[in-house]
């Protein structure tokens, strides 16, 4: 199968995602707002170059997990029933932004999976380059999230670039100096910010990537009070500008309360819950 890996898509994107954000900088500066910082900046970025070296070895696995699991388990192939060559397309957006929204929503439930993504949560400034600020680890349990699509006859590299779009449509999100009507369905920059947000009223909120209807069936929907303006970060804080270090600050605080539970329920407790 010759194809592009998980990461190859994302090159492509590479010079329109550094002009998106010279203008989001020059619109900032002229509105008067602040500007991006340069060290916040460089610590997003760089944790975004260590997410694509981890994804070259990662990548392949992934694309090789999903063919298989299509090649052997496919219960329906689209392109043997006439005129539904649609419908794998509309199953691989559909199903991956859900998979998505389960998936980021366990990353905020259960400890483990939050020291991997709570990473993605430590900028206190809202900007594109926080797009670019991921979990290096986060593909490692996300399979089952997304198990039914090759179970429902969505091709491998349809997933693929159903993804790489929830991906971009999720990077153009991150910044408070654009917007766009999302027309009741579509995630904006003026929702997402939100999820970004430390006060109590926004805190597990907002976690779709491209559809915003997930968090309107399942009750996770918030819209911005005009009395309460978002203040971005984790609780834990911010602690370094290293996009590499930045990765382990959560596990380290996890290994701390593990240290300090006296049971193996307790242990457990702390890692689940």
């Amino acid at each position: 199968m010759k194809q592009l890996e998980t990461t190859g898509y994302y090159a492509f994107g590479v010079p329109l995602y550094l002009l998106m954000i010279g203008v989001e900088w020059l619109r900032a500066r002229r509105g008067g707002a602040q500007t991006l910082s340069l060290a916040d900046s460089i610590g997003n970025l760089g944790a975004g170059l260590g997410s694509i070296v981890v994804g070259l070895f990662l990548g392949p696995l992934l694309v090789a997990l999903y063919h298989w699991a299509y090649s052997n388990f496919a219960l329906v192939h689209w392109d043997r029933i006439s005129g539904l060559a649609w419908a794998p397309w509309l199953l691989a957006i559909v199903l991956a932004d859900f998979g998505h929204y389960w998936h980021h929503r366990l990353d905020h439930r259960v400890a483990v999976c939050w020291a991997v993504h709570g990473v993605h949560h430590q900028p206190q400034e809202m900007n594109f380059t926080v797009a670019m600020r991921h979990a290096w680890f986060s593909d490692l349990y996300s399979f089952p999230f997304y198990a039914p699509l090759p179970l429902l006859g969505v091709p491998t590299s349809y997933f693929f670039i159903a993804t790489t779009l929830l991906s971009f449509h999720a990077l153009i999100t991150h910044t408070e100096h654009f917007n766009f009507p999302g027309l009741g369905i579509l995630v904006t920059p003026r929702s997402h910010i939100l999820h970004h947000a430390k006060n109590p009223r926004y805190i597990d909120k907002n976690f779709g990537a491209m559809l915003c209807i997930w968090d309107r069936i399942f009750g996770t929907h918030v819209e911005l009070s005009p009395d309460e303006p978002p203040r971005y970060g984790a609780l834990h804080g911010y602690e370094t500008h290293d996009g590499a270090l930045a990765q382990w600050v959560l596990w380290r605080d996890l290994r701390q309360r593990l240290r300090r539970a006296r049971t193996f329920r307790d242990k457990l407790r702390v890692l689940f819950r």
